[in-house]
């Protein structure tokens, strides 16, 4: 046998056995187990990978994946990891919508440093099936949710009111993470942090990015300040200020808007693994609007148990 035969029969043998062992292994029991070592270095290490570029071909043009899908949390891993593991008190609050990746990552921080997690989201308390991130989050990563008493839900500014008034009623010990992560600190840090694994990688001319806060196209505008950015607003209405140019007869950056409900999946789902119902919904508009060459970040893959099962795997 050819040894690239070999090599290939080889991995797709520990690919079938390490899927047999993750199946059978109770994840809270193995969270709560001594079998775990996170040693802080490891941790760090771990959250700031190279980026992996990929070619998706669309009949004749082909586009660049920036792919932080293979990163279990994504993109905000990289630099919120770090900025936790200097926090010292012990309980993480945050306030944010039910359908956001923040949640996932805070509930990775709290097992990877023995924090307790608070989080705030916009859903009724009486909601039978809970939305999917909010189930993953409650299943396997510890998170203490607080829910609207509304049967409508509440807004996102509600929302963050009721955790800023849990957080005032008894700090101690406690930390409040900053609303959508868009503080001069964070993008300082991320612009650090980033700029590390982005050093390989020419500029693009153009990159498609899903907008939430702007924290992490604010990032990028740092990092690469001469690409231009096609920005699709997916909840949170974009402001012509995060846009550079919008006062220029050509802007240098372009705002397109889902069509969708935030909370709803994308109409038209990529080629690749993306939360269906946030960077998804930027592909409609590659179709349409892209041209050969142009660059998309994708921020982050659904987690499931198997992937996280995986990812807690390299500390055991």
């Amino acid at each position: 046998m050819e040894s690239k035969e070999l090599s290939k029969k080889i991995k797709e043998e520990e690919t079938i056995n390490k899927y047999n062992y993750f199946k059978n292994v109770d994840i809270r029991a193995l969270i709560q187990s001594n079998k775990l070592h996170f040693k802080k270095s490891l941790v760090l290490e771990r959250f700031n990978p190279p980026i992996k570029v990929k070619d998706v071909k669309v009949e004749n043009k082909v586009y660049h994946l920036i792919d932080d899908g293979e990163l279990f949390g994504g993109t905000k891993m990289r630099f919120m990891i770090p900025y936790i593991a200097e926090i010292k008190e012990k309980e993480l609050i945050y306030a944010g919508p039910d359908s956001g990746m923040a949640q996932i990552v805070l509930g990775v921080a709290g097992i990877l440093f023995n924090k307790k997690v608070t989080i705030f989201v916009n859903t009724y308390k009486g909601l039978k099936y809970k939305p999917y991130l909010v189930h993953f989050g409650m299943k396997y990563l510890n998170i203490k949710y607080d829910f609207s008493n509304d049967v409508k839900g509440r807004t996102l500014k509600s929302t963050q009111e009721c955790a800023e008034a849990y957080y005032n009623s008894n700090p101690k010990d406690k930390y409040m993470i900053p609303f959508g992560l868009l503080t001069d600190e964070f993008v300082k840090l991320f612009t650090e942090i980033l700029s590390k694994s982005l050093k390989d990688i020419h500029p693009p001319e153009r990159l498609w990015l899903v907008v939430g806060s702007g924290m992490i196209l604010k990032t990028l505008q740092n990092i690469w300040p001469t690409t231009e950015y096609q920005c699709v607003q997916v909840g949170k209405k974009v402001y012509n200020d995060q846009l550079r140019g919008t006062d220029t007869i050509e802007p240098i950056d372009k705002l397109y808007i889902a069509p969708e409900y935030f909370g709803a999946k994308a109409i038209h789902q990529p080629p690749y693994d993306s939360i269906p119902w946030y960077d998804a919904k930027l592909w409609q508009f590659v179709l349409t609007n892209g041209k050969n060459g142009d660059y998309m970040w994708n921020v982050a893959s659904l987690p499931t148990e198997y992937k996280l099962k995986e990812f807690l795997a390299e500390f055991m």
